[in-house]
């Protein structure tokens, strides 16, 4: 249901020092930026939501603060503050799970390849606009919460607590956690279904070239790894890169064994030039790799090549990476 900017209250038209009130304010305009859009938002709504976020942690000098009567009234205030932005943070990550539940729900019903990556792109491209959005209104809790208890905890030598992030990186990790990986353990997942798509392109027709690199596109930025400044190609790897590699050799093996049923070895050899060419195109569009390994790819369609031509004799070669 879309709401009108008069259904969204202001919390400084009418301040409140309940966290519930400021938090229902909250939720209602992420709901509204989730199922809308930024542009649906209004200038004026930007500020009050920036401001709410600012209010419900410093509640928690006034509300909580007091309570932990065991400390100096200032530490007591801190930590009231650091309570109240833990409480934030995760109804907003509760919030982001409840609005992937729904997203995953309608993958089910989806049986082709083509469409299964048309609505892959389409939802992630609107929930990763949409939450970059939504943490820039959560700055100042990215800036100080966020930041200050990461500090916190790594003082405190806590390494067995989950680590805390900035908004649009935890928006991130949930859609890896609660539509990728769930989609990837359907029968009908992802990669099989932008292999079903280039096996459609081996066989020569046109497709989408740029659904599969959008989606290619989307597993190195929801991969956890590169947050920690490690390699960002793990799902990368995993879930395309040596599924690619396989797929490519099953494919090449049945159409080689059935190209030689009516074909000399030289007619053949010269047509897997051709297949090569193509590959090596293929890489340069969808995979993401170093000299090195793209060399390796290479080698792997020769060899596979000899198996069934005699290459020293007809000299196929592959240019060099």
């Amino acid at each position: 249901m879309s709401l009108s900017t008069d259904s969204l209250p202001s919390p400084r038209a009418a301040p409140s020092r309940n966290p519930e009130e400021i938090w229902s304010f909250l939720h209602t305009g992420m709901d509204r930026i989730m199922n809308e859009g930024p542009r649906a938002y209004v200038q004026n709504m930007h500020m009050y939501m920036y401001t709410a976020v600012y209010d419900y942690i410093a509640l928690g000098k006034l509300i909580d603060g007091p309570v932990k009567s065991g400390l100096p009234s200032s530490l007591a205030k801190l930590e009231g503050a650091r309570l109240h932005g833990e409480r934030l943070y995760v109804k907003v990550g509760g919030y982001l799970k409840d609005y992937l539940k729904r997203i995953i729900q309608a993958f089910s019903s989806i049986k082709d390849p083509e469409a299964l990556l048309q609505y892959y792109n389409t939802q992630w491209e609107q929930y990763s606009e949409r939450t970059k959005y939504i943490s820039h209104l959560f700055s100042c809790f990215n800036r100080h919460w966020v930041a200050s208890e990461t500090r916190m905890r790594k003082k405190a030598g806590d390494f067995e607590s989950r680590p805390v992030y900035s908004i649009d990186t935890l928006a991130l990790i949930l859609w890896n956690e609660h539509v990728f990986l769930p989609l990837q353990n359907q029968e009908n997942n992802l990669t099989e279904a932008i292999i079903h798509l280039v096996n459609q392109e081996r066989d020569g027709k046109t497709i989408d070239q740029n659904m599969i690199k959008n989606t290619l596109s989307s597993f190195f930025s929801i991969d956890i790894h590169a947050v920690g400044g490690l390699d960002c190609r793990h799902i990368y790897k995993n879930h395309f890169l040596v599924p690619f590699i396989r797929a490519m050799e099953i494919y090449y093996r049945s159409r080689s064994a059935s190209f030689l049923e009516e074909h000399t070895t030289v007619e053949y050899v010269e047509e897997a030039q051709e297949w090569l060419r193509s590959e090596e195109a293929r890489i340069e569009a969808y995979l993401c790799m170093n000299k090195v390994e793209r060399r390796d790819v290479i080698k792997k369609f020769d060899v596979l090549v000899h198996e069934y031509g005699d290459r020293d004799e007809v000299g196929l070669e592959s240019k060099p990476c």
